[in-house]
């Protein structure tokens, strides 16, 4: 399975700069082939995880995730349209971190900044399939999503537990640190 898996995501790698997919076609108008401002509720999906990516769909799809738009839109998705959206995506080219934009004094070990890089990455690239690059994700749509998780629209136990916590002065350098400061990898 893990070849089969392998060969699919080279496959998609190799045809993804080529041509989006006929399933891809409507998602690109809001996700964008390729990052840039776009709506800033709309996150970017370009290099997203390609199991994080099919986690949300199926989350939107099955009602464990709420949404505006997403759960009516993947409500009708098959899985085998799950996963080529999500071979799809998480093939394109991604943001990096390419700095730290932190407040004078400060450095990325204080908290609660150190435990969101710990999970998504010092670069913005989270190391575990399941959990979210934020490396250039927008900024409004990164806030939007803290206050889901403290409001319950999105749930995952580590999440909830740190959006209620974040103070407004942690919030700015977290949203500092992960928009606005990536540098597009081609």
């Amino acid at each position: 399975m893990r070849r089969l898996l392998r060969f699919l995501i080279i496959a998609c790698c190799a045809s993804a700069q080529a041509a989006v997919p006929p399933v891809a076609q409507q998602c690109v108008g809001c996700h964008e082939a390729s990052p840039g401002p776009g709506n800033g509720r709309v996150p970017d999906l370009a290099g997203q995880g390609l199991y994080y990516l099919r986690k949300q769909l199926l989350d939107y799809k099955y009602g464990r995730r709420r949404g505006d738009v997403m759960p009516a839109l993947s409500a009708s998705l098959t899985e085998q349209e799950i996963d080529q959206l999500a071979l799809y995506f998480s093939a394109l080219p991604y943001c990096g971190v390419t700095q730290a934009p932190m407040e004078e004094g400060s450095d990325y070990s204080a908290p609660p900044l150190v435990f969101c890089v710990r999970c998504h990455g010092r670069d913005g690239r989270a190391p575990n399939a399941l959990w979210p690059s934020l490396a250039g994700q927008k900024r409004e749509y990164l806030r939007q999503q803290m206050r889901a998780f403290e409001a319950g629209g999105r749930y995952d136990p580590m999440m909830a537990a740190w959006a209620g916590m974040v103070t407004p002065k942690q919030e700015k350098q977290i949203l500092d640190y992960f928009s606005g400061s990536g540098a597009c990898s081609h």
